[in-house]
């Protein structure tokens, strides 16, 4: 029987997840002659090797080098590996459940029309004790999806994310794979690639599937906890929203078709300076003092973007 799916991990220098999430691969209820496990090392200078090493002697687990960091990068490189109709993208700090790739199959499978992007819930595995000011909003960034129990299509305002996303392949290669101008690079947090790759299965007719059987853990360590790491995550969503619209506004693929939205110059005033007024911390709140640096921190990286995109434009223009 050839292999179905494809069961991608990405990975650069994070040793110390990567064997729990290749085990869990490992531990599937699909058949194993049904599905592969493809590691792609996106320049690891950690131990690594040593742990794929462990894994050296299974069938199921290919691991191939990609030198380029990038996320994107490298989720381009395993899709191009994949020997498969479908695959499944996972993080490496992430935990499949054991029907994982059964359950995606049958979603694609069983569903009519196919769907083009099948997910599902994406539960959170706290290093520490979440702070009362991590809503439900910011436990997204975080990688937390859930959208029910019962198997659907996702509406337009809802969504799936990369560390639990299974793709028919032969969509993912009509638009080219994910856009290596965004996602992960190195320290940054640009990110954008999985939405553009939603919009534009949303701008050509595609459906996203939920089903509640498609599920994984994520870890969340105590660093990501932290204010600081919000107020820089939001910063790098600035830069990823201003970069985005400025590549649908150039991918004549979905130039036409795309809503960006839209606020109101004075709306989007008055929420600033509420914001910047409770980012002080003169509300006594300190709940609301964080949510308002964080949205400031957002803005911040916006305008960060948009002269960084200049500055990249100028460059092309001279080379």
């Amino acid at each position: 029987m050839p292999v179905e799916i494809s069961a991608i991990i990405c990975t650069r220098n994070r040793a110390a997840f990567l064997e729990k999430c290749l085990c869990g691969l490992i531990k599937q209820t699909l058949n194993s002659d049904r599905y592969e496990i493809i590691v792609v090392d996106n320049g690891s200078t950690d131990n690594t090797p040593e742990i794929l090493f462990k894994f050296a002697d299974n069938p199921l687990v290919h691991v191939v080098t990609e030198p380029i960091a990038g996320l994107s990068r490298a989720r381009n490189r395993g899709l191009k590996e994949a020997k498969s109709l479908y695959v499944g993208y996972i993080d490496d700090d992430a935990v499949p459940c054991e029907r994982w790739l059964e359950a995606a199959l049958e979603a694609f499978q069983g569903s009519n029309p196919e769907p083009d992007w099948v997910g599902g819930p994406v539960t959170l595995e706290w290093e520490v004790e979440k702070p009362v000011w991590i809503n439900e909003e910011l436990s997204a960034p975080l990688g937390w999806v859930n959208w029910g129990d019962s198997p659907r299509p996702l509406t337009a305002s809802e969504w799936l994310i990369g560390a639990n996303s299974c793709f028919r392949k032969d969509c993912l290669e009509k638009f080219g794979g994910f856009d290596e101008r965004l996602g992960r690079k190195g320290s940054s947090l640009l990110s954008g690639e999985e939405i553009q790759i939603k919009k534009k299965i949303e701008a050509t007719g595609g459906m996203l599937y939920y089903h509640p059987d498609v599920t994984v853990r994520h870890f969340v360590p105590a660093a990501r906890v932290k204010t600081s790491w919000f107020y820089r995550r939001y910063f790098w969503g600035g830069v990823t929203d201003c970069y985005m619209k400025k590549t649908f506004l150039n991918d004549c693929s979905v130039e036409n078709e795309v809503q960006l939205p839209v606020n109101s110059f004075q709306s989007r005033m008055t929420r600033l300076l509420g914001n910047i007024f409770y980012a002080t911390g003169l509300s006594f709140s300190v709940t609301k003092t964080i949510h308002a640096r964080i949205y400031i921190s957002y803005v911040c990286g916006w305008l960060f973007g948009i002269v960084q995109w200049s500055k990249n434009i100028e460059l092309t223009k001279q080379s």
